[in-house]
């Protein structure tokens, strides 16, 4: 479904992997730090309801420790789990309806969910939370903790998405919806961080391509984004895996400040600018200026 971005991003993960060079910032640092309520929540999409002990296998399968105060008290009462692992707890609930208003629907993304009808039969979902406040391990701290946490959360979301019913996977953090084999295969089969971390979208007007990341504020970084004409992007395959490559290098904990020049070789310099974020003007994003 997205191989030609799996092949472009593999095809230079060495000697083109994006670096900033010839640095020479002459715009002030905006401040990026984590957010002050780690709010990391997804909702797995389901055409109906698990079983309770398909769900329980499940959760052994991801190396969950159920707590055992965490069954339904009664019958009538949905399935509700807090369930553990590496000091990380987090709420597994099934609720027996769609997400109001379409939330899911409308968030598809175009590469990563290619079928958005086959969401038209989803009738509950499974709540997922990640809840620090409940946890052994302090909140994160920092950008690599934060991409721990995520990881983590993501992991656990993949193995849901093993369950039979499951169609797909909404992501609250990054309002992304996913189908189940691309975020499945992101995660536990062929793993691209980028993907799951800060999707990148790319919508356009008559005039110009526009692409952003969301999610990268959520570790303590500057969201990335290009605005380029129509007339002069032949090619915005290639400008959006170049982005899904930009996007692994500051999860891995690179800061690309305003004011460098990018490239992947020595005659390959991007300029960079702080600017409004395409999604929110109060925040700002890495604008970068492919020269097209």
């Amino acid at each position: 479904m997205f191989g030609w971005l799996k092949h472009l991003v593999a095809s230079r993960a060495q000697a083109d992997t994006p670096r900033a060079a010839d640095a020479s910032p002459k715009v002030p640092e905006p401040s990026f730090t984590l957010p002050e309520e780690f709010l990391n929540i997804a909702f797995v999409l389901l055409s109906e309801a698990p079983s309770e002990f398909s769900l329980l296998n499940t959760l052994a399968d991801a190396g969950m420790t159920l707590d055992k105060d965490s069954s339904p008290a009664s019958s009538d009462d949905p399935l509700s789990f807090f369930a553990s692992r590496d000091g990380r707890t987090y709420l597994i609930s099934l609720a027996p309806y769609a997400i109001p208003a379409e939330e899911a629907e409308s968030n598809t993304h175009p590469f990563f969910f290619p079928e958005p009808d086959a969401l038209q039969g989803y009738s509950h979902h499974l709540v997922v939370a990640d809840l620090p406040s409940f946890a052994t391990r302090p909140a994160p701290r920092n950008t690599g903790e934060a991409v721990e946490a995520i990881t983590a959360h993501a992991t656990l979301l993949a193995h849901l998405l093993g369950l039979p019913e499951a169609l797909g996977v909404y992501s609250g953090r990054t309002a992304t919806t996913y189908d189940a084999a691309t975020f499945r295969g992101a995660v536990l089969d062929d793993p691209l961080p980028a993907l799951f971390i800060a999707p990148l979208w790319l919508t356009s007007d008559k005039q110009e391509w526009h692409f952003y990341s969301y999610g990268l504020k959520d570790i303590g970084m500057p969201e990335v984004q290009v605005i380029a004409p129509r007339s002069s992007c032949q090619n915005p395959q290639e400008v959006y895996a170049y982005l899904m490559d930009i996007i692994g290098y500051i999860a891995q904990g690179n800061r690309i400040h305003a004011g460098e020049t990018l490239g992947r070789s020595a005659q390959e310099k991007f300029t960079t600018s702080w600017a409004p974020w395409l999604v929110d003007d109060s925040y700002t994003a890495l604008q970068i200026n492919l020269n097209l």
